[in-house]
């Protein structure tokens, strides 16, 4: 499965190769989970240009000239190729055909790899984009159930330890020394 820094150099590879070309069609081959007809995905995206591809989480996002877009989650096998002729490629799920005579496609051989059409965007932050702060915030705003500790976790409650200390004296020679965890 591509990384999300694998993917920002898909998506960067891509652009400079397909940016602003036209594409002549479209063929979903099935075998794919696909969010909309054939029909309505060849209508969509013949004769626009693709102005941009860019990473959104685990997707690649194709936009185009008529505000559409189109994103393509790899899943675990799945894989882009660039060729002249698309018959060549195996495991086909996606070709798009670009004025150019060179092809695009999406290829799986176990046939996991998710294609939506104008997919909804995402509330959730870009993993890459994430700063200590954000996750600060995050973290502090999270309620805490019984105010016990951070994360409320079995070793976060005395009972915790004094069961461990019955089951292995040793683990917990002084229980009264062990400190509990505090919250920062």
């Amino acid at each position: 499965m591509p990384e999300l820094p694998d993917l920002a150099v898909y998506a960067e590879n891509l652009m400079a190769r397909l940016g602003g070309k036209t594409v002549q069609s479209v063929d979903h081959h099935g075998g794919s989970r696909l969010n909309t007809s054939h029909e309505e995905l060849r209508n969509s995206l013949c004769n626009t240009s693709l102005v941009s591809v860019e990473r959104s989480g685990k997707e690649i996002v194709f936009a185009f000239s008529n505000k559409a877009a189109l994103s393509v989650h790899l899943m675990v096998t799945g894989g882009f190729a660039i060729a002249a002729d698309p018959s060549s490629a195996r495991f086909r799920v996606l070709t798009m055909g670009f004025a150019d005579g060179f092809s695009l496609v999406v290829s799986d051989p176990r046939s996991l790899v998710t294609v939506n059409l104008n997919p909804l965007p995402s509330i959730a932050p870009d993993a890459l984009e994430v700063d200590g702060t954000y996750l600060r915030r995050k973290i502090s705003e999270r309620p805490r159930v019984g105010g016990q500790g951070l994360f409320n976790g079995p070793s976060d409650y005395p009972w915790h330890w004094e069961r461990l200390c019955r089951r292995n004296p040793l683990a917990c020679q002084d229980f009264s020394k062990i400190r509990r965890r505090q919250d920062p």
